[in-house]
């Protein structure tokens, strides 16, 4: 129910840290669960993901207009 991008990235993160659990990304988790945009956003750089696919996750993140999941 994720909007397209938002899957994209959660795809991507999970492909190369494997599962996002809640105890590894726990602000990733409270900024979905909160539908807060910003909060996302600011939780999806991995530190060994190197700039350039953290800064293609927050772009594909920036074209989400509304959380409606």
């Amino acid at each position: 129910k994720f909007p397209p991008q938002m899957q994209d990235v959660l795809t991507d993160i999970k492909y190369n840290t494997g599962n996002i659990e809640r105890k590894n990304w726990p602000n990733l988790h409270q900024g979905i669960a909160e539908r807060n945009l910003e909060s996302i956003i600011n939780n999806v750089n991995r530190k060994d993901g190197g700039n350039s696919r953290n800064q293609w996750a927050i772009e594909q993140l920036r074209q989400i207009k509304r959380l409606d999941y």
